[in-house]
């Protein structure tokens, strides 16, 4: 039934890297090498977990909480629920500091108002997963000493809330906390607009996400694409500053906005797009089969179908953005000035 809270088992980390022979014994490894004191404490993952922890080699064992997800995902998916219930209300707040941006507001149509409002916890919410995820994807890690972020099962997913790696100066929050962080933006998100103002295709990407996020969570793998995907809010934080900057009077052909926009345009060309590619190809050529073989059939065939989504959507806003910017270049961009002036919908 449980393991004791002291039991720390002490295999050599050979068998818990991406070795040759991690590969033959991976699922031995994790459902029969396990032995305190002559008693397997693993019967079936994952309704156990090994965690490894910050300054050892050695692996704890653990209950999972509520039907077999992190509790470090639970934590994480209540505080970005949160963080929208606690952002709707002070947008409202700050936006009243400033009279004529309040009156601009108010006279929004109901649509347009939400999408203002959703800025907030838009914005802070991108801020968070940007100095949440950058070192998990991006940093490098004493490999002698720390974790490393892998999409593997099991093997290279870290389920500690609280991490002496990464995480910036968010209080060390590891990268399971932040995939949590997103899902329960996403769907707050989504219950705040609602169907009829977030529409049909932001409706299905917000929940399809979160469902894809929690799948993963679950089955403890692709967590490094997680902390990848959720480091392109990035690339939001500018959108969000070209609709304040629109909404609040600010026309579209202005400076301030063609800077913001042509920085936006940048950034999700860099965040998004370019790294797109050695996504499909690691997925095509490694990670698939890993997946297939770990998790089976179903896993890997619904984290293709999200992979391929992911690509289309990204790929069709980016040409949607080249198709407006040689508009602006070209001097043709002004016949649809107030529809770009009204975008209020974001690209999460």
């Amino acid at each position: 039934g449980r393991c004791h809270p002291s039991a720390q088992l002490s295999f050599e980390r050979t068998y818990l890297n991406n070795s040759s022979r991690a590969k033959e014994h991976r699922s031995q490894t994790l459902k029969e090498l396990f032995v305190f004191e002559g008693v397997q404490l693993v019967k079936e993952f994952p309704f156990y977990r090994f965690n490894n922890t910050h300054t050892h080699t050695k692996y704890e064992c653990y209950n999972m909480s509520f039907a077999g997800l992190p509790h470090s995902f639970l934590i994480g998916t209540l505080a970005g629920a949160v963080c929208v219930g606690i952002s709707i209300p002070s947008t409202a707040l700050i936006t009243s500091f400033f009279p004529n941006l309040k009156k601009r507001v108010d006279a929004l149509k109901p649509k347009e108002y939400k999408n203002y409002i959703a800025l907030g916890h838009s914005t802070l919410h991108a801020l968070l997963q940007i100095i949440g995820t950058y070192s998990f994807v991006y940093g490098s890690y004493d490999q002698d000493h720390h974790h490393k972020i892998t999409n593997d099962p099991h093997v290279g997913f870290d389920t500690s809330l609280f991490v002496d790696y990464g995480g910036g100066p968010m209080l060390g929050f590891g990268p399971t906390f932040y995939m949590g962080l997103f899902v329960g933006y996403l769907l707050a998100d989504a219950v705040y607009i609602g169907y009829e103002y977030l529409g049909p295709m932001f409706t299905a990407h917000h929940y399809t996400a979160a469902a894809c996020w929690t799948m993963n969570a679950y089955l403890s793998s692709m967590q490094r694409l997680a902390c990848q995907l959720q480091f392109c809010e990035f690339s939001t934080v500018f959108m969000n500053l070209r609709q304040l900057l629109l909404t609040a009077g600010y026309k579209s052909s202005s400076a301030i906005v063609t800077l913001t926009t042509m920085v936006f345009f940048f950034t999700f060309g860099l965040v998004r797009v370019y790294p797109l590619p050695d996504i499909v190809y690691q997925w095509w050529t490694r990670e698939f089969n890993i997946i297939l073989e770990q998790n089976g059939a179903g896993p890997a065939a619904a984290t293709t179908f999200f992979i391929g989504v992911h690509v289309f959507l990204q790929s069709m806003w980016f040409s949607m953005m080249i198709k407006k910017i040689v508009g602006m270049v070209g001097g043709g961009g002004g016949k649809k000035k107030t529809k770009d002036e009204q975008e209020t919908k974001k690209d999460d």
